[in-house]
């Protein structure tokens, strides 16, 4: 293994100047920029990698903090939550480990893994699942390590940071309310996925406070090859009726790309026949045609959050809810009713 000391006798500097330059205490000490250089160009040289472990037992301070992600996970919006993270750790002068989990046994290597490394703080995004939880729970309680959750929300003594569905779905359909919609469905995921779960009863209480009737089309599919073929099967069946909904509120952005495609197959119009807003903000929503409205999710500001509440305050004693506030996006796939133009 390469050592300070071998890359200060390449560089024929002392050994404390090269500590100074790799640990960015260069300038503070007065070392000249061409010296840096020729310091970093050598450590390269050599692959040079720094201890981290045998630095944090050296300060007694731990610097690593440790971010879990299932690979179900990995998508385009939860990278936003991993730059939003590693962005405030190197703030705390920490460095974030991303970990990606396959299944529980996979989970539990892992985390015994991971523990070992003395991390800061253990973060997790997303739904761990009811046995990783418990274990995540007990870890950090029995280690005395911060835990927080990312885009989920944990019953247990532990920091949760998440969006704001409740008030994001009500906010969508005052919206289409506010276009002359009083038809709107509702189209999600199973309700065994809490955010799926928190976002259709929302729609269900915002249906009722605005005095709408429940048209009973709500559909609950998986995110999976099956679960987009009934989609699509179930969308022409109820959009086949004259009187079908001119509205749909989706629990996320891929369910509603997918009822966009589907009308626009069926030869009706978005917006003019059918609205439709999603929720997420994912990048494919900007691109389609027509562009799709959406709640956009703060990620990158989730996990700056989660990281700031981590590193700054003791493990709660009960849990800690923390809400993002989401943003209504207009975009090219909802608009009037026919009739509320007229009215104009």
């Amino acid at each position: 293994m390469i050592t300070l000391k071998d890359v200060a006798q390449a560089a024929n500097v002392s050994k404390s100047t090269v500590s100074a330059v790799l640990s960015n205490r260069a300038a503070e000490l007065g070392i000249k920029e061409e010296t840096c250089r020729m310091v970093r160009h050598v450590a390269a040289k050599l692959r040079y990698r720094k201890n981290e472990i045998a630095a944090q037992m050296k300060s007694n301070r731990p610097n690593m903090v440790a971010l879990f992600m299932q690979q179900s996970y990995v998508r385009d919006f939860s990278f936003h939550a991993v730059a939003g993270a590693s962005i405030e750790v190197e703030k705390h002068d920490c460095y974030l480990k991303t970990v990606i989990t396959g299944d529980e046994s996979d989970f539990e290597k892992q985390l015994n893994y991971t523990v070992g490394q003395c991390p800061a703080a253990l973060l997790h995004f997303g739904d761990p699942g009811e046995e990783a939880q418990r274990r995540l729970l007990e870890t950090a309680r029995e280690c005395g390590i911060p835990l927080a959750f990312l885009d989920f929300q944990v019953e247990g003594p532990a920091l949760s940071v998440l969006s704001d569905d409740r008030s994001g779905i009500r906010e969508a359909v005052r919206y289409l309310y506010r276009l002359g919609h009083r038809k709107i469905m509702h189209l999600t995921d199973p309700l065994k996925a809490q955010y799926a779960a928190t976002r259709f009863h929302a729609f269900l209480d915002e249906v009722r406070e605005l005095g709408l009737p429940d048209c009973g089309t709500h559909l609950f599919l998986e995110q999976n090859e099956a679960g987009y073929r009934e989609i699509a099967a179930r969308v022409r069946e109820i959009f086949s009726r004259p009187d079908h909904p001119t509205a749909i509120s989706c629990g996320n952005d891929y369910h509603a790309l997918e009822a966009l495609t589907v009308l626009l197959g069926m030869g009706l119009k978005v917006p003019d026949d059918v609205s439709i807003v999603g929720f997420g903000d994912l990048s494919l929503g900007r691109k389609c045609c027509p562009t799709l409205t959406t709640l956009g999710q703060s990620f990158e500001e989730i996990g700056r959050e989660a990281v700031r509440l981590a590193l700054s305050s003791e493990q709660p004693a009960e849990p800690s809810v923390h809400l993002q506030p989401t943003t209504l996006i207009e975009r090219e796939s909802t608009g009037r009713t026919p009739e509320s133009v007229s009215l104009q």
